[in-house]
């Protein structure tokens, strides 16, 4: 049993382990602040997180505590078989002493570094489950306690809802994209395209005029030309706006790279006073 001390820092790591959770939109970045976040909450020397779709397919996984050299020699990712399936089908935490001596283990692939404990909980969002999390062996070397289980399910409960804001996220992003592309598509169509198409129309005439009228093919050259830099500034003003940017938390330096890309495709001298 903690002390109240103990206890209490950990309550505080959490709190602050959920406060950075819930500050990240992006999926990835999402998932690994939950397993480096659960690997020190609890003095663990491996965590890692599976994100499943509803096939119970393994969308997303995330480790701490393993350099990517090593898992690149694992090679293939857990498919969610053998104690990580028994995870995603429990409503608690699952506590093992021993992985090899659990009757539903499958053992580990070559290369992979040896582990012995096992505390795993799957991470839901009401009565979706999302995915598991689950670490092995702690650096003292004791088992995994009940109150290791009780934060780490803690943290559970906050990863749940920040992937469903990060995965949010995410589709709010490639719904703004179609829009985006939609809408660009038709001022293309009515803008863009139709000015290249006239100035197509003008360089034919002038292929006639060339021999016939030398003065009148200047003049529409000098047309053509007018009309393909504008066409081009169009252009620029459309690939300017399909780049938003979120800024993070430096409004003079985002406001100097968006003043910085105005300017290059642009072409239009712009002075910052901030």
């Amino acid at each position: 049993m903690p002390s109240n001390r103990s206890r209490a820092r950990a309550l505080e790591a959490l709190n602050q382990a959920a406060l950075a959770i819930g500050r990240e939109l992006d999926l990835d970045q999402t998932l690994q602040q939950i397993v480096d976040s659960a690997r020190e909450l609890v003095g663990a020397r491996y965590a890692a997180v599976g994100v499943f779709n509803s096939d119970r397919e393994l969308e997303r996984f995330v480790f701490s505590g393993i350099s990517q050299v090593e898992a690149g020699r694992i090679g293939h990712l857990p498919t969610g078989r053998g104690l990580l399936g028994v995870v995603l089908d429990e409503k608690g935490p699952l506590r093992v002493a021993r992985i090899s001596e659990h009757p539903l283990s499958v053992g580990f692939p070559p290369n992979h570094p040896p582990m012995t404990r096992f505390l795993g909980l799957p991470i839901a969002a009401g009565e979706q489950v999302l995915g598991n999390l689950y670490l092995t062996d702690k650096t003292d070397g004791t088992e995994f306690s009940e109150s290791d289980a009780e934060f780490v399910g803690m943290l559970a409960t906050h990863a749940g809802v920040a992937i469903q804001n990060a995965r949010l996220y995410e589709e709010v992003g490639r719904l703004a994209i179609v829009d985006e592309r939609s809408r660009i598509g038709m001022d293309l169509h009515d803008g863009v395209i139709q000015s290249i198409y006239a100035v197509g129309l003008n360089l034919e005439t002038i292929h006639l005029l060339m021999d016939q009228d030398p003065a009148k093919a200047q003049e529409l050259i000098s047309q053509a030309i007018a009309g393909l830099n504008d066409a081009i500034r169009d252009i620029r003003n459309f690939i300017l706006d399909l780049r938003p940017r979120r800024f993070q938390g430096d409004l003079a330096g985002g406001l100097a790279q968006l003043v910085r890309e105005f300017q290059a495709n642009a072409l239009v001298p712009v002075e910052m006073r901030f």
